[in-house]
């Protein structure tokens, strides 16, 4: 966490790698953290983020929610909007119930790149499963 407050992003790889070598194994805590240590860079840790969700998933570890939207943050943050809606299609494909963070990304995504209808569908559905789309989620259409 200290990495992250200080700024020390690509560190926090190097200090994961020391912990599996000294046989600490991660909590979803440290994946989770992980993950939003990759969403902070101002780099495009898009890859960083898959091999931190296998790493997940060899320990034992099932994706969630929390861990799809930092992802999902992260390819609109780099504007990768096509697999925005492939990583929210396999997480609703894998039984992962969408938060409203979740909706707002997909909202985003769609808006961001010019299908608006599909982003209002969303919206749609965003409000059926009663959630309240933020200014940032009208503002991204």
């Amino acid at each position: 966490k200290a990495l992250i407050d200080k700024k020390k992003y690509l560190f926090a790889k190097f200090v994961y790698d020391d912990m599996i070598v000294d046989g600490v194994l991660p909590t979803r805590k440290t994946f989770h953290l992980l993950m939003l240590n990759a969403l902070k860079s101002k780099a495009d840790w898009t890859r960083l983020q898959k091999y931190y969700m296998k790493e997940m998933k060899s320990h034992g570890y099932q994706l969630d929610a929390y861990t799809y939207n930092a992802h999902l943050c992260l390819l609109n943050k780099t504007k990768k909007y096509s697999e925005v809606v492939q990583a929210f299609r396999d997480m609703i494909r894998i039984g992962i119930e969408p938060t409203e963070y979740t909706y707002k990304q997909v909202v985003i995504a769609y808006g961001s790149a010019g299908l608006v209808q599909v982003a209002y569908e969303f919206l749609h559905e965003m409000q059926l499963k009663g959630f309240q789309p933020s200014e940032d989620v009208y503002l991204a259409l």
